[in-house]
């Protein structure tokens, strides 16, 4: 992060990410992410940005409007592959309104902001948290 664009700072900044990630993958757990699809995580990324925007407004008129409950929610997720369920625990992490609080095999248990005129219709709490960002991780799964 500096000021202005030299040579200097380039080059430095490119031996930096390059030692970065020479470094980081003796310790990253690759062999794992080995059956999830790259290309569509890297889609996954602005998906996610999209989810990020749209809770933060939803949270925004939760809040101005008073409105605002707080439950515990426990989350079912179907993903087999450990790094997709991460993946959609941090997910709901990100979204505003949601903290995940602890995750099982196939449970994410979650802090979720709610709206009590908007969710009261909400059968089932857990599919509405977790909206559309399991089926982008499913079909991620090769």
């Amino acid at each position: 992060m500096r000021e202005e664009l030299s040579w200097a700072a380039l080059i430095t900044g490119i031996v930096i990410s390059i030692f970065c990630i020479v470094y980081s993958g003796k310790f990253l757990p690759l062999k794992k992410i080995a059956h999830v699809s790259i290309l569509k995580l890297f889609f996954y990324f602005f998906y996610l940005i999209g989810q990020i925007y749209v809770s933060g407004f939803y949270v925004i008129k939760v809040i101005l409007t008073g409105k605002a409950h707080v439950d515990i929610v426990e989350v079912d997720t179907t993903l087999t592959n450990d790094t997709l369920r991460v993946l959609l625990a941090d997910s709901i992490t990100l979204t505003p309104g949601s903290v995940m609080l602890d995750m099982t095999d196939d449970k994410i248990t979650v802090v979720w902001l709610r709206s009590l005129r908007d969710t009261r219709h909400v059968d089932n709490p857990g599919e509405f948290i977790k909206g559309h960002l399991e089926e982008k991780l499913l079909k991620m799964q090769t």
